[in-house]
């Protein structure tokens, strides 16, 4: 299994929704509301750092992540403009 950490700026929830629904990935959990400091510049809601980021946590058995990688990859890197979004892939040794 592995795990993916997707950070990325709050004003992508629909599209990110989207993604995981077309596939078909229904189980995740989402963390709102975090702050933090990355490529796209400070987040922390407030005048010195404007807007806030999402996490989602993903856990996939092996066969899945390939496609859903590829079209996260390449909504990064083909739609995105000044958005921030990164992912990590991360291994799961077990889940209970």
């Amino acid at each position: 299994m592995k795990g993916l950490m997707i950070v990325c700026d709050q004003e992508l929830q629909a599209e990110l929704d989207y993604l995981l629904r077309s596939n078909g990935i229904q189980t995740y959990t989402l963390f709102k509301n975090v702050q933090g400091m990355g490529e796209s510049g400070l987040k922390q809601g407030d005048s010195i750092g404007p807007g806030l980021n999402l996490l989602y946590w993903v856990v996939l058995e092996a066969g899945k992540l390939p496609p859903f990688l590829n079209e996260l990859k390449t909504f990064k890197q083909k739609k995105l403009k000044q958005k921030g979004i990164q992912i990590f892939v991360i291994p799961v040794e077990a889940s209970y």
